[in-house]
């Protein structure tokens, strides 16, 4: 598909979406969720950055003897 084509079929779709009250209403609220998630996917992948970056630096620690 080339990108003249994609910009037909997107605005086609924008047309049918935005063509009744009801439709856009809940397209906006579908739109929404993605951004949600799309937000919790990002923090998600964050805290797992930074749980593994913890975990190397613990790696060449001697954490079986009590400190002296």
């Amino acid at each position: 598909m080339t990108r003249w084509q994609r910009d037909v079929v997107v605005e086609a779709r924008a047309d049918a979406i935005l063509a009744d009250a009801r439709t856009a209403e809940e397209y906006a609220g579908h739109f929404a969720a993605q951004l949600r998630r799309t937000g919790f996917r990002a923090w998600r992948y964050r805290a797992l950055r930074a749980l593994l970056a913890l975990l190397r630096g613990l790696r060449g620690l001697d954490l079986t003897t009590p400190p002296q």
